[in-house]
């Protein structure tokens, strides 16, 4: 698999997306995802802060896939490597969230699926 399909396939991955208000401006928004302790976003909650989680997701992954390596991987995604499939699920109490996508409302923020689907 070439290094882009790569890295579009671990962007599918159902990636633990865990959204906490920032502590030093609560209309700021904290993302990281639970697999990848060295990803943190922080910002607004608006559009722009949806494009930034995904450019800087989508960088990471880069970087694990240029050296080589498998990023860590969420639980029982490395059986289902090879299927291509996935969501992002978001745990906390700002946001819920699917792959690829946005929507942001004041006390929720949603990644939207690819599909145009919403997690519940």
């Amino acid at each position: 698999m070439k290094s882009e399909a790569k890295v579009q396939s671990l962007l599918r991955a159902p990636w633990t997306v865990q959204a906490t208000a920032a502590e030093e401006d609560p209309s700021h928004v904290v993302l990281r995802i639970r697999e990848l302790p060295e990803f943190v976003v922080v910002g607004p909650r608006d559009e722009a802060l949806i494009g930034e989680f995904w450019t800087a997701l989508e960088s990471l992954l880069q970087a694990y896939v240029e050296e080589g390596q498998d990023p860590p991987l969420p639980e029982g995604y490395r059986e289902l490597w090879a299927r291509l499939s996935g969501s992002v699920t978001v745990v906390g109490d700002v946001a819920t969230a699917k792959s690829s996508g946005a929507a942001v409302g004041t006390d929720r923020l949603e990644l939207v699926g690819a599909g145009g689907g919403r997690a519940a």
